[in-house]
């Protein structure tokens, strides 16, 4: 820990605060009898009045509890603004995860500062009043409370942009409504476990479908804040994670897929070739051009690169799926096919390289060798690979005798 938090340490940290004791998931825990600190009178979770926080200060809260959750031993504070009545106060909330320390909980502080005049909520134009950020986008995210039966009662943020619709027009909503199909037993699943633990908090991601059938997805913090006699609710702070999801679907497609080609790459060739080694037989086709040295040393790698492409579109083109087609690596292909025997697969190679391939003027009769086995259920991939590699270095070898 960067700093020795004893008793006297701990105690000068929140002086004139108010102290919540919370685990890991902000439940409730004793405050240490040793330790003098001033417990809160109210006994609620510190996010527990988030209605009385105001609207623009409840986003930077939430982003405390995860910054102090991250930084164990490291005190954490924001400033909110909060509503008592008529009267509106700042507030100062210090956050300091003593989990791992003999204190054993995540020690949350609350002091008044200062009555302040009513905050007025307000757009920010990031081009005029934040020229120095304006290239940043802030995030999209919503604040909603439901019900136990999960029933929207209200929404507050970028209702529109992740909704579709305005918050008016979701209240009185169940929220399995706005979800994907194929996401409410996850949905159920979560809200379950959440009702059957009071002041529990649950994550999940999911996608909501918006009227026009767009969809959005998101990630939530859902916060039970059901008291025993059904009074409360239920809190998910939710935001818009759709652009992140496009780029580490793409991350995945750009670590699975051969950059030339396009074509499955060898280490997702040989996932492929172990889910259908699973399910049932398999032929496995190893392809190796002929003569293709000849086009990198007369022509070039750019050309013999273009030529490579050519033959992947079509193989591709020719061999369809269940079947797959990928690049082993220089101007070697893979190919499996769960449903063909095995010389109308080698027929299929050779009707994609029947004619000649012509790229940048130069022309070039596209030959290749083929070798092929069959593989069982339950056989091992890297092993007819290797046959496969066999074979066609056998009939490579008898074209030239």
């Amino acid at each position: 820990m960067p700093v020795e938090w004893t008793d006297a340490a701990i105690e000068e940290l929140f002086e004139g605060s108010f102290v919540f004791g919370r685990d890991e998931l902000a439940v409730d825990v004793p405050l240490p009898e040793h330790l003098r600190l001033e417990p809160s009178p109210t006994g609620r979770l510190w996010f527990e009045s988030t209605s009385e926080i105001f609207f623009e200060d409840r986003v930077g809260l939430v982003e405390t509890w995860t910054d102090a959750n991250a930084r164990p031993g490291v005190p954490v504070e924001v400033d909110i603004r909060r509503n008592v009545g008529s009267e509106w106060f700042l507030e100062r909330i210090t956050m300091l995860n003593l989990l791992d320390h003999p204190v054993g909980a995540v020690l949350v502080g609350v002091r008044r500062l200062a009555e302040v005049d009513e905050p007025v909520r307000r757009a920010v134009d990031l081009q005029h009043d934040l020229p120095e950020i304006a290239t940043v986008r802030r995030p999209t995210w919503a604040l909603q409370e439901l019900d136990a039966l999960g029933r929207i009662l209200c929404t507050e943020g970028d209702v529109r942009e992740i909704f579709g619709v305005r918050a008016e027009e979701l209240e009185g909503r169940i929220v399995l409504e706005v979800l994907h199909p194929d996401d409410h037993p996850t949905c159920l699943e979560m809200w379950t476990d959440l009702l059957a633990h009071p002041r529990s908090l649950r994550h999940v991601t999911q996608r909501v479908v918006r009227p026009d059938g767009t969809v959005c997805w998101i990630e939530a913090n859902v916060i039970n804040h059901l008291a025993a006699d059904g009074t409360g609710s239920i809190l998910s702070i939710l935001h818009d994670i759709t652009e992140r999801r496009g780029q580490e679907r793409e991350l995945v497609t750009q670590a699975r897929a051969d950059a030339l080609t396009g074509l499955p790459n060898r280490s997702a060739f040989v996932a492929a070739l172990q889910r259908h080694l699973q399910e049932g037989p398999v032929v496995v086709g190893f392809v190796d051009l002929d003569g293709f040295k000849a086009v990198n040393d007369t022509h070039g790698h750019l050309v013999g690169d273009a030529v490579l492409d050519v033959v992947a579109q079509r193989l591709a083109g020719r061999i369809h799926a269940p079947a797959v087609v990928g690049r082993w690596g220089g101007d070697e292909f893979v190919i499996l096919c769960p449903m063909s025997p095995p010389a109308a697969l080698e027929g299929a190679v050779r009707q994609a390289l029947a004619d000649p391939i012509s790229v940048h003027d130069v022309v070039w009769p596209a030959r290749a060798s083929v070798g092929l086995v069959t593989g069982a259920q339950g056989d091992d991939a890297e092993d007819l690979l290797r046959s496969a590699d066999r074979a066609m270095y056998e009939q490579k070898t008898a074209k030239r005798s």
